[in-house]
């Protein structure tokens, strides 16, 4: 399941689809800023907890969430987003989470 509201209202779809986006920005931020600390891997797997078992979301998913993250900040920054390998950097960042999301799905999985 992508989004458990997809099937909301559009207004409220809106609502909780742009509180979303800006939770996931925080978070990622949040982890960039502390990657090797124990808070960091401790959120990496309540996230990976949440979304790849109690929502069954799966690993295409997230695919389509880093592309749509790196396209949001092309088109919110513009060009200034492409210099310096920023879109690279950003989608490895994403690459990298949901790695770490999905080993410990994996690992849960395996006790």
């Amino acid at each position: 399941m992508l989004y458990p509201f997809r099937n909301d209202d559009p207004v409220v779809y809106r609502m909780k689809m742009k509180k979303h986006c800006v939770t996931m920005l925080k978070t990622l931020d949040e982890l960039i800023v502390d990657w090797n600390s124990e808070k960091s891997r401790a959120l990496i797997e309540t996230i990976g907890t949440r979304h790849l078992r109690k929502l069954d979301t799966i690993r295409p998913h997230f695919e389509l969430m880093k592309y749509g993250t790196v396209e949001m900040f092309k088109e919110l920054i513009g060009r200034e987003f492409g210099k310096n390998n920023s879109s690279d950097a950003w989608g490895q960042v994403f690459g990298l989470v949901t790695d770490e999301m999905c080993k410990f799905s994996e690992d849960s999985e395996d006790e």
